[in-house]
């Protein structure tokens, strides 16, 4: 899909990644619609309200749209609304796009879906976590099983693309990884699992929206997953630099789940082989520009 005066619906779009994304197509010169959940206004573009799971809503909201992007979800411990955001969410939207006859459909899942437990490398071919009600990783087995609908919505006819992103970086106060950490980490409500040597990836907000780009016009992204990382550090290292800026200690907890044990990496050669993903911005440019925005909040003094 390469004409950008196409409509692109993108749900999700009062959270911190779909805000930006809706921002950033308005700029490339795409017609923008917007689900979301509540009436307040998405600057640029028109908006559906209503449920991701309505199929009277998704079918409003994706009537003459060329393409989706779907961002929705919802990361919490709510098994019950986890499954109905994230599962039964994705597969009313995705049939609906089928119905409409999308010319894309860009599903945002993430790395968490990946099944880790003892791995040392992860790429595009590691299974995902498999659908288990009693897995105290909700968000990452229903994210998992969500892609398991879009296969058999893709066997029917819907081109679909799959990115999975891990931790998003960026300077935005809906973004945990930015303003909620300094919160916790500032009074003391922050601990790292055992020695903060767990592996945590990332990806910068600016960079996985060009990734999302690539994936809405490049014609080969059709039937594939890309995991999209930018690179590596730790928790305690990301951590750390929180606790520098307040000159405080970060306290240590015990060992939860498996991404506490996690020290693998993962693979990124098939984004940037197939796609000649390249990320823009840089770690260090990311930690500087989150210090510069809490400052200019005043919560890092």
């Amino acid at each position: 899909m390469t004409e950008t005066s196409q409509l692109v619906l993108v749900t999700g779009a009062h959270g911190f990644i779909g805000a930006r994304l809706v921002q950033r197509l308005l700029v490339e010169g795409y017609r923008v619609r917007a689900l979301v959940r509540r009436p307040d206004p998405v600057p640029g573009a028109e908006i559906v309200i209503g449920d991701v799971a309505d199929g009277a809503v998704v079918a409003q909201a994706t009537a003459g749209a060329a393409a989706v992007v779907h961002t929705a979800a919802y990361d919490g411990d709510d098994r019950d609304e986890a499954t109905h955001v994230n599962v039964d969410g994705t597969r009313t939207l995705a049939e609906a796009a089928l119905r409409a006859r999308c010319r894309r459909f860009v599903h945002f899942s993430t790395c968490g879906a990946y099944a880790l437990d003892g791995l040392e490398l992860v790429d595009e071919e590691t299974p995902l976590w498999p659908l288990d009600p009693h897995s105290p990783l909700v968000y990452g087995v229903t994210k998992a099983e969500a892609e398991r609908v879009l296969l058999d919505v893709a066997a029917r006819g819907l081109p679909i693309v799959v990115l999975r992103p891990p931790n998003v970086l960026g300077p935005d106060p809906r973004n945990p990884f930015a303003l909620r950490i300094a919160e916790l980490v500032r009074d003391g409500a922050l601990a790292v699992a055992g020695e903060g040597d767990a592996t945590l990836p990332y990806v910068h907000v600016d960079n996985l929206l060009d990734a999302t780009l690539l994936c809405l016009r490049r014609p080969e992204a059709v039937g594939r997953s890309y995991t999209v990382v930018d690179g590596h550090t730790t928790w305690g290292a990301y951590v750390g630099h929180f606790a520098a800026w307040f000159g405080v200690d970060v306290p240590r907890r015990d060992v939860r789940d498996v991404y506490d044990t996690f020290r693998g990496r993962f693979a990124t050669d098939r984004i940037r082989d197939e796609l000649a993903y390249a990320p823009r911005v840089s770690f260090d440019e990311a930690v500087a520009e989150t210090r510069a925005f809490l400052e200019a909040r005043g919560v890092v003094p």
